[in-house]
């Protein structure tokens, strides 16, 4: 027996199932049947193939905003000389609420650590 992503069509299927099309369209870009589809979801193994096809899409978006932003930043920076004081005073506003929005996540995420290795510690423990 074939392995996932090796049998007719299942690329296709992961990489349609992963960018969030429902089944029935998932197996109709395919080109394999409804019924194939759902037996096919209803294996883990594809499931995670799945899933793992999703996370390689998120993680590539990521790095794309990520890029974005910085250029971002620099126009709101640009923006900071500009001759219109509407255009100074928007990038202002932006620059400190984005600023803050970023600090409280900062804080979070490492308030959020402190807990997991503290939950860590203790199941090790246990």
């Amino acid at each position: 027996m074939a392995k996932f992503g090796s049998k007719k069509g299942d690329s296709k299927l992961i990489l349609a199932l992963a960018s969030g099309h429902g089944t029935r369209e998932a197996a109709q870009q395919a080109g394999v049947s409804i019924r194939t589809a759902y037996r096919r979801i209803d294996d883990p193994l594809f499931r995670q193939k799945v899933t793992a096809a999703r996370d390689e899409m998120f993680r590539v978006a990521v790095g794309s905003l990520a890029s974005a932003a910085v250029e971002a930043v620099d126009t709101l920076r640009d923006l900071l000389t500009s001759q219109s004081p509407t255009a100074q005073l928007g990038a202002a506003r932006a620059i400190l609420d984005l600023g803050q929005r970023l600090r409280e996540a900062t804080e979070i995420d490492a308030r959020l650590r402190v807990l997991e290795e503290g939950n860590n510690a203790i199941s090790a423990a246990t």
